[in-house]
């Protein structure tokens, strides 16, 4: 029993050891002030983004971390998982210094991103960067349906990286026993760099969609804190009104509730304070005056929701500021829309 067990581990230990010889080799650069370099040497394997997660791992989150490739590439599945990583965790890539990259390795390489979003692709001069189209060893015996997945998932891939289209096109129309190196007026396309020099890892400096996405969220707030506005101008028309008219909105109870006791009770709804918590959520500080003098503060919660008509309530929270109060606010909840 003793001899299988050994005879066994052997046998483990070997196909293991053979596997990590043909997969990438990663190496990190020590004593880096800027950046975390994590060299990848080799063919791509199954598994190589397992450890390149351990790898990952052992380094400093504060500094930006770049793969530096050296790749004639492999498994195609692999190195769109590579590039995926890369992308989720914010992570550059970069071909060695007259080295290349290649097939796979060129699909994992279009993933490269920086701290904060941006695409880092480097692909210093003399360099190269290759695409063409995958291939099966055993052609004769691949499933129609594996083609069909493998050809779907690069160009979900493609789409998810933001990989140009005609680059992906050069990549199919070149048969696997050739290449299609990017050339100079790729580059560009592509958004490569030569070399760190001129890359800032300033947050989102000069950067047109990040100043185009702040402005539609502030367009969203104001939508939405206008909104707000006019939902109480309507409660206060309503409170004014002599025979107590309803809400044109979805949420507005019916006009015999408003006619009994709102118009009756409430003299005003002042909005103090109205501050966006997120996307869809609006927080207001309101004061509420009854007819009999008395005035209650309340720090309500709005969730809305959009629709082809506009803006909508989809729930509310009614706070008091002080405890006393929370029964007369909770009777004023129900009635109020």
């Amino acid at each position: 029993m003793k001899i299988k067990i050994s005879i066994l581990s052997y046998i483990l230990t070997f196909i293991v050891f053979t596997m990590q010889i043909n997969a990438l080799s990663y190496s990190v650069a020590k004593n880096m002030p800027k950046y975390n370099f994590i060299f990848a040497y080799g063919e791509i394997r199954h598994g190589d983004l397992y450890r390149l997660k351990r790898v990952y791992d052992r380094v400093s989150k504060r500094k930006q971390t770049i793969v530096v490739f050296n790749s004639v590439g492999g498994e195609l599945n692999e190195g769109i998982k590579i590039g995926k990583f890369l992308k989720q965790h914010r992570i550059g890539s970069a071909v060695s210094k007259n080295g290349l990259c290649a097939s796979s390795c060129a699909l994992a390489f279009l993933g490269g991103r920086d701290l904060y979003g941006r695409k880092l692709m480097i692909l210093p001069r003399g360099s190269k960067l290759g695409f063409h189209s995958f291939y099966y060893k055993n052609e004769a015996n691949v499933k129609l349906s594996t083609i069909q997945r493998d050809y779907a998932n690069v160009y979900n891939y493609a789409a998810y990286v933001r990989a140009p289209s005609y680059i992906i096109s050069k990549m199919f129309k070149t048969n696997y026993n050739k290449m299609y190196w990017v050339k100079s007026s790729d580059r560009r396309y592509l958004g490569l760099k030569d070399n760190l020099a001129n890359i800032s890892l300033r947050r989102y400096a000069k950067n047109s969609s990040y100043k185009r996405d702040s402005a539609i969220r502030k367009r969203i707030k104001l939508a939405q804190s206008s909104y707000v506005k006019r939902y109480f101008n309507k409660i206060n028309s309503v409170i004014t009104a002599a025979k107590g008219m309803s809400l044109k909105d979805s949420t507005a109870l019916n006009r015999y509730s408003y006619r009994n006791w709102l118009s009756s009770q409430l003299k005003y709804a002042y909005l103090k304070k109205l501050k966006p918590l997120s996307r869809n959520k609006v927080e207001a500080e309101v004061i509420y005056g009854f007819r009999n003098g008395a005035r209650i503060c309340s720090k309500n919660t709005y969730r809305l929701g959009q629709t082809a008509k506009g803006w909508r309530i989809i729930s509310k929270t009614h706070r008091a500021c002080k405890r006393k109060y929370r029964k007369v606010l909770k009777k004023l909840a129900y009635y109020l829309p």
